[in-house]
This record gives C-alpha cells, sequence and structure tokens, in this order.
C-alpha cells in the first residue's frame, strides 16, 4: 500500500515539476517575443506618454 502512495506522491511532485517548467518557458518566450518587437529606445527620447507634434511644427 505504501508503495503506490509513494508513487502517487511521486507523479504529483512530477506534474507540478513539469507544469512549472512549461509556465516558466512560456514566460521567458512571452519577454524574449515583447523585446523583439518593441522599438529601441534611443537616448533623447522620454519613456511614459508620447507627445504628438503637428506636421506644420515639425519642420
Amino acid at each position: 500500500m505504501a508503495c503506490s502512495r509513494d508513487h502517487s506522491l511521486l507523479d504529483e511532485i512530477m506534474v507540478f515539476h513539469l507544469m512549472a517548467h512549461n509556465n516558466a518557458r512560456r514566460i521567458m518566450e512571452y519577454h524574449e517575443l515583447n523585446r523583439q518587437t518593441k522599438p529601441d529606445k534611443t537616448p533623447g527620447k522620454t519613456k511614459g506618454r508620447r507627445h504628438c507634434m503637428p506636421a506644420a511644427l515639425a519642420d
């Protein structure tokens, strides 16, 4: 009896481990994708809200 109980506990631990590993991998992929799709930050740009300059003033 104890042996089957040990196996079920090990199975649960393994499932938990695999789920955690899979979630960590997906989170890293998500951050990598965001890093690739965001525009590069260049000096002079401010963080946060962006202000639009009218075309007449841009020249």
